[in-house]
């Protein structure tokens, strides 16, 4: 039997702009549409942002209504969110 060795490296992390979800993870498609348009209207576009999905629930053990998501924009302009958004960082670790 051959044993693979397992490597986590810790990533930097990941500032974005975020809008929270709560219910059926197949909503945040609305999330992500506000989250863009925002985007476009304010010329955040320009810089080539990534965006990300974070879930925070399993589906399988939470029940749909209390599922928990963020729709994220990469911030790469410092610009202050809108009401209904937050500052949300990504901590990101690599495993191989």
């Amino acid at each position: 039997m051959k044993i693979n060795s397992t490597e986590i490296k810790n990533l930097e992390p990941i500032k974005t702009i975020a809008i929270s979800h709560t219910g059926d993870y197949s909503g945040i498609g609305n999330v992500f549409e506000k989250l863009a348009a925002w985007a476009g209207a304010n010329n955040l576009w320009e810089a080539s942002p990534k965006m990300a999905g974070v879930y925070h629930d399993d589906p399988m053990n939470t029940p749909v209504e209390k599922l928990r998501s963020e729709a994220c924009l990469e911030d790469l302009s410092g610009i202050e969110p809108e009401d209904g958004m937050k500052r949300y960082t990504i901590l990101v670790a690599n495993i191989s």
